[in-house]
């Protein structure tokens, strides 16, 4: 019986992985350029000869092309190095096509802007460079069979072409490198409350459902197993802070979140996430750490926050023993940071 295929039609959130969009857009530009070279061969002045195999060619490129769009390959499990060595493995059907449709006077010429924009700004200069001066050397490969290589001046086409290439990739690996900044630069600020400089809560989210992932997820009905990897969640509440923006203003109670935040990241792991998810209240996601460890930071963030010259209730939830997931040890947690607050108890509670 003969094997189907299976496609893995890529979404957009795929398209958020360099090699897919490495493999999906050079998938387009191969599709795109084989169209292209088709129509050009039939328009009038194109070279007739070796059409049978230039047909082919283009051919096997188009195809090439439009299972890279369409997911015949699966582009997650491939990664950027392969990616470069598919590239350069390819580069010499560009010669062929070259030498196939005129040499020195091929119509395909123009078409390698498309792999040098590609190979220029989707790789790292230690993939790049190489594959540049590969297709540099595809670009002059009509040098050694042509009968007047210098015809038209064509040594001198090739200059040009290998100067205009350094320079067009050296801008975009500039170009890509700023935006690559700018863009981390967002989503730090995305990630990051502006007061004071913590998580915020969609990195509280997010680190918090990567905390429970990294645990596992057990099978319907049956306990998770001993040795699990469990992690620990921990409320904060200030006690009295309203009353701090009302009796000293708005300034001194951001000046005094800011103290608190500082004072509570200097006790947190390395690992922990430390966030603050509303006006006055923090979190903080401690992977690893049982309920003796929680009760230890708990106090811990207690004093510090007790240094800055606050009060606060702190509860906390652990998993597995007080829920599986993300969702159920932060209820667990927020009801007993309610009743603390509601009996008046200022001290660490689980």
């Amino acid at each position: 019986m003969a094997r189907a295929v299976v496609r893995h039609r890529p979404t957009r959130r795929d398209l958020d992985d360099e090699r897919v969009l490495i493999g999906v857009t050079a998938g387009v530009l191969w599709a795109v350029g084989a169209a292209a070279a088709g129509f050009a061969a039939l328009l009038p002045g194109s070279p007739s000869g070796h059409a049978v195999l230039r047909g082919t060619l283009l051919a096997a490129v188009f195809v090439y092309g439009v299972a890279s769009v369409v997911g015949v390959i699966d582009w997650r499990r491939v990664s950027v190095g392969r990616h470069a060595l598919t590239s350069a493995t390819l580069m010499p059907l560009i010669g062929l096509g070259l030498w196939a449709t005129g040499g020195s006077a091929s119509y395909l010429q123009p078409m390698l802007i498309f792999v040098l924009v590609h190979e220029a700004f989707f790789f790292a200069p230690r993939y790049a460079v190489p594959l540049i001066v590969e297709l540099v050397c595809v670009y002059a490969s009509p040098l050694l069979y042509e009968r007047h290589p210098t015809a038209g001046a064509y040594p001198a086409r090739v200059l040009t072409f290998a100067v205009s290439a350094a320079i067009l990739a050296a801008v975009l690996q500039m170009l890509k490198g700023r935006l690559v900044a700018a863009e981390s630069r967002q989503r730090r600020m995305a990630m990051a409350d502006p007061l004071t400089g913590l998580a915020n809560r969609r990195a509280f989210d997010d680190a918090l459902g990567a905390a429970a992932a990294a645990a596992g997820r057990p099978e319907r009905g049956r306990r998770v197993a001993d040795d699990d990897v469990g992690f620990a969640l921990i409320l904060l509440d200030l006690d009295g802070f309203k009353d701090v923006n009302d009796t000293h203003g708005h300034p001194e109670g951001d000046r005094l979140l800011r103290d608190v935040a500082a004072r509570c990241a200097q006790v947190v792991r390395p690992g922990d996430t430390l966030a603050r998810i509303g006006g006055d209240e923090f979190a903080v996601v401690a992977p690893g750490a049982g309920d003796d460890g929680a009760a230890r930071l708990a106090g811990a963030l207690r004093d510090a926050v007790a240094a800055a010259g606050a009060r606060t209730t702190v509860a906390w939830a652990v998993r597995p023993d007080d829920g599986e997931t993300g969702e159920e040890l932060l209820r667990e947690a927020d009801r007993r940071l309610y009743v603390a607050k509601a009996r008046g108890a200022y001290d660490a509670v689980s």
